[in-house]
Formats: structure tokens, sequence, C-alpha cells
């Protein structure tokens, strides 16, 4: 049975990383939504990450390699404890998504924690070269809540 931990993050829509300065140059300008919800398991968790266009037209998501996503886990502190791509190999190509007026891009991934415990952080990629997507949610691993 899955439980939703913490709930969902909510909506946040980016161009570029958090705290960087400007837009990059002939970044599309508009909205992509995204959301990521972690559902923790008696021994996996679930991360889905989706991206909406909310603009009344075609976004194009430019990639530097085939990668389209990633997930990674960190502690409260910062350290990395999981990253989906750390044992996959991406071809080095460059690549685009067009996202259609309204539609939704759903990305998913399991991690197995094994005895970890306590608070962590999930934070859902996009890496698009032109707009980069972070979402992120708190979780908790064998805690009480």
């Amino acid at each position: 049975m899955w439980c939703v931990a913490l709930a969902c993050a909510c909506s946040q829509s980016a161009d570029v990383d958090a705290g960087a300065a400007g837009t990059p140059a002939g970044a599309p300008v508009g909205e992509l939504a995204s959301t990521l919800a972690v559902q923790v398991a008696a021994d996996s968790v679930r991360f889905v990450l989706h991206v909406t266009n909310a603009e009344a037209r075609p976004a194009t998501l430019e990639f530097p390699t085939s990668q389209r996503f990633d997930f990674v886990v960190y502690t409260e502190e910062g350290a990395e404890v999981w990253r989906w791509s750390s044992d996959r190999a991406f071809a080095q190509v460059l690549g685009r998504e067009v996202l259609p007026a309204g539609e939704t891009l759903r990305y998913e991934a399991a991690w197995t924690p094994g005895a970890r415990r306590g608070r962590l952080v999930a934070v859902g990629v996009i890496p698009a070269s032109n707009r980069r997507i972070e979402q992120r949610a708190v979780f908790k691993l064998g805690i009480g809540d």
C-alpha cells in the first residue's frame, strides 16, 4: 500500500536555477507548472514528477543529452543519498521535447532505501538547457508522523 509522504510539493515554474540572475538568451517566456509526489511504501519510495504547459502555445524544452529527467534524494543537511541517473548512461546528442498547450509530461522512478530512516528531501529535475525545472518535497522514512 502506498502512502503520500508529507503531501506533494506544489506548482513551481522555473526558467533558470534558483539564485541565477536573468533568463538565458533565447529562453521562451511563459509558465511551466510542476508538481512532485513522493509515495512511501514499506520497502520503496516512488517519485512522480508532472510538468504542465500552462501557456496558450506549445513550449519547447531543449536538452544537451538524451536524459529528460532525474530524481535526487538528499539528507536535510544537503548530503546526496541517491540519484536516479547515477548508474545510467545517456546519449550525448542534442534533443528537444515540444509540450503542447495544456498538456502534461509525467516522469516516475522508484528507490529502495534499505535501512535508511529520517527526514529526506526529494528533488525532481527536468534538465532542459533553456528551462531547467526543479521541484522539491520533504518526506520521512521510518519515523513517526
